[in-house]
């Protein structure tokens, strides 16, 4: 197979597994995101730096070498959470799912579980969204304030860019 197919392979396959884990947490929530005038997740109230309601969507980066996708509708917050360490494919250690509402004061308080995992379990967090100074420009960052339940490693996020295969990742084992 030539290295073109394998990173698109290997494309497919993390995007399946993306879908595969938001769509297990979706259904343990009891439904899925709801429009953000909607009762279940209101609008948020909280500002961002460009003076916006916060919205985290994206890709973001925890300090535990972990690669989080991150939906947010209204106070609403879903993400599927990835290993994602060096020579190794996205999820190759561990995935996980949280679902969790942001309040007034940007403080998401939520649940987690580990859906891919050589130690699984599940329980709470709270996170707080802070605006940072990030060379001159206001940025912002998550900061897990508090867990329970089972233990978790990552205790901060910050905006990154959606990765691309390297050269050196190895295809997975599916």
């Amino acid at each position: 197979m030539s290295r073109s197919a394998t990173f698109r392979t290997m494309n497919r396959l993390l995007l399946a597994l993306v879908l595969t884990a938001l769509s297990a947490i979706l259904a343990a929530c009891a439904g899925g995101p709801q429009a953000s005038g909607d009762g279940a997740c209101p609008p948020v109230q909280r500002s961002g730096p460009d003076g916006q309601p916060v919205d985290l969507s994206g890709a973001w980066s925890g300090n535990d070498g972990g690669l989080y996708y991150i939906k947010q509708i209204g106070a609403c917050v879903w993400w599927s959470g990835l290993s994602n360490f060096e020579g190794q494919y996205p999820g190759q250690e561990w995935v996980m799912t949280f679902r969790g509402t942001m309040n007034d004061d940007g403080v998401i308080n939520g649940d987690f579980v580990d859906v891919k995992s050589t130690n699984p379990g599940s329980g709470t967090i709270t996170i707080e969204a802070r605006i940072d100074q990030v060379n001159g420009q206001g940025v912002i960052q998550l900061y897990r304030t508090a867990a329970t339940g089972h233990p978790i490693g990552v205790t901060f996020w910050e905006p990154t860019a959606d990765p691309a295969p390297t050269q050196g990742s190895p295809s997975p084992p599916f």
